[in-house]
C-alpha cells in the first residue's frame, strides 16, 4: 500500500482503539486515499538535491516548467487532469459498402 511509518502508526493506533482488525474494504479504502493523495503528499514535499535544499517543491517547479514555456497545453493541473492542443488529421476507416480502409 506504499504507507509511510506515520501512516502505519495511524492505522495500528486507530484500530487499537476500535478494538478490532481494519476489513480488507476499509484497508482497500485507506490505500485509494493514500494513492490519490500520495501524489500530492509526495511532489509538494521539500527537495534536497546533493545536500541543497531546493527552493522550490516538486509541484512547483512542474508549474514553473508550465509557466516559463506554455506551449499548447490549455488546461493544466485542473482535477489532476491536463489537456493538450491536438492537430488535424485524417482518420483511416472502412468504406460501409466495400469495407476496404481508406482516409477522411
Amino acid at each position: 500500500m506504499a504507507l509511510s511509518e506515520d501512516e502505519i502508526d495511524y492505522l495500528y493506533d486507530s484500530f487499537n482503539e476500535l478494538k478490532r482488525n481494519p476489513t480488507d474494504v476499509e484497508l482497500m479504502m485507506f490505500a485509494q486515499a493514500n494513492s490519490e493523495h500520495c501524489r500530492h503528499k509526495i511532489f509538494n514535499a521539500e527537495w534536497v538535491i546533493d545536500g541543497n535544499k531546493q527552493s522550490k517543491s516538486l509541484f512547483q517547479m512542474i508549474r514553473n516548467t508550465h509557466k516559463l514555456h506554455p506551449g499548447h497545453v490549455l488546461s493544466a493541473y485542473h482535477d489532476n487532469s491536463a489537456v493538450i492542443k491536438g492537430f488535424d488529421s485524417s482518420i483511416f476507416v472502412p468504406h460501409i459498402n466495400t469495407h476496404e480502409y481508406h482516409s477522411l
